[in-house]
């Protein structure tokens, strides 16, 4: 009982309110801090490299920081990057792999087709500002495959600064401490791991900072409401697209926590963790089936997961994590809504790429998009 305890503890401080910023918990294309480049892909072979551009925009000097982290969230490599005001700054991942052991590139290393034997390495990079306020950094990402012709782009989300203790608890406006990103421990999820509730002093994306902005909107305090208000779900809405036999959809899924790790529901499965997820065609045509999610860092083949039936297919996936305050059976009987509450206090960041590359270069194409987020509405949790 003492992890509930704990875990208790933590999200009750994220009631605790501090001030106002910008539209929070949305990784929105505003300049930030700090980025974050929630996945990269390079290919065995070099046919496919990820850049990564940051464009200063505020006339500040300084550097980032960067660490090259596997799906684990394990550290792999690190270094900094200089740049000057208004610079624009270029990184290829290929040549930041060079600072990466063996070890640490095998622990990169993944089977993206399926096939039985891997063939990219995949991990996510983090890029700390040396000028810890400024809000002055844009980043860009391209996912390049020169052979086959295919680039496509997204912007990278910056975290930008919010303060965490600038105001007290009785502030009537401004940020509220569940919209401040958590301070995790690798291997572990973000919550339930440390006696007391530590946050940094930039922007989290979770569901619980956007739907307390999405209430502010709205125009009503949910902790002045609620006493323990909980958003009723949260959810990725990726889409997916097969032209032909030789075009491909992979989801990437970043979260701030292991969850194979996890004991959950008194299993103990490292590398196991299914959600449920609802899966639509163009025609309307729905099923119900289960992804794994088991790692910070998460791809899906997306064909492998349709019906065969449906062939080569466009359509669109829910992704859902939902608020139960009566989940069952849980290792914890005497608070069940607690497991379907940590995923909604976690963050989650989801993109969709989409690809073909065939022998026909008319028929070569790509695209990677950012999944939209949706969330619910806060309602009342369970007391303690």
């Amino acid at each position: 009982m003492k992890k509930v305890f704990i875990a208790l503890s933590i999200l009750a401080a994220l009631f605790v309110a501090t001030p106002s910023m910008a539209l929070v918990g949305t990784p929105d294309a505003v300049p930030g801090t700090n980025i974050l480049q929630p996945f990269f892909l390079v290919s065995f072979d070099g046919t496919l490299n990820t850049l990564v551009t940051i464009t200063e925009v505020e006339g500040f000097s300084g550097s980032v920081h960067w660490t090259i982290r596997d799906k684990k969230s394990i550290h792999r490599a690190n270094g900094n990057t200089g740049y000057t005001p208004y610079d624009v700054v270029s990184v290829s991942i290929s040549a930041l792999l060079t600072n990466v052991s063996p070890d640490g590139l095998a622990a990169l290393e993944v089977d993206l087709d399926l096939d039985g034997d891997n063939d990219h390495y995949m991990g996510y990079v983090e890029y700390d500002n040396s000028n810890p306020t400024a809000d002055n950094l844009i980043g860009h990402q391209y996912v390049i495959n020169l052979a086959n012709g295919l680039a496509s782009g997204v912007v990278l989300p910056a975290r930008e600064y919010a303060p965490v203790g600038v105001n007290g608890p009785h502030a009537l406006v401004g940020w509220h401490v569940e919209q401040n990103s958590f301070l995790g421990t690798e291997w572990l999820p973000p919550i339930g791991q440390l006696p007391y509730p530590e946050f940094t002093d930039y922007e989290a994306f979770t569901a619980f900072s956007y739907a307390t902005s999405k209430a502010r909107e709205q125009g009503y305090n949910p902790h002045a409401d609620m006493d323990f208000p909980i958003p009723a779900y949260f959810r990725l809405l990726p889409r997916y697209f097969l032209l032909n036999d030789s075009a491909e959809t992979f989801f990437f899924i970043w979260s701030s926590g292991n969850w194979g790790e996890w004991e959950q529901n008194g299993l103990f499965e490292p590398d196991t963790n299914l959600v449920v997820v609802n899966i639509y065609d163009e025609e309307e045509n729905g099923l119900s089936g289960q992804i794994n999610l088991p790692y910070e860092l998460n791809f899906v083949n997306v064909r492998r997961i349709l019906p065969a039936a449906w062939g080569n297919v466009g359509g669109w996936i829910d992704v859902r994590w939902s608020f139960d305050t009566k989940q069952a059976p849980v290792a914890d009987a005497d608070y069940p809504w607690y497991y379907s509450a940590v995923p909604l206090a976690s963050e989650w960041l989801g993109y969709s790429y989409q690809y073909a590359a065939s022998d026909t270069a008319a028929l070569n194409w790509g695209a990677l998009f950012e999944m939209h987020r949706d969330v619910g509405t806060f309602v009342e949790g369970s007391p303690f």
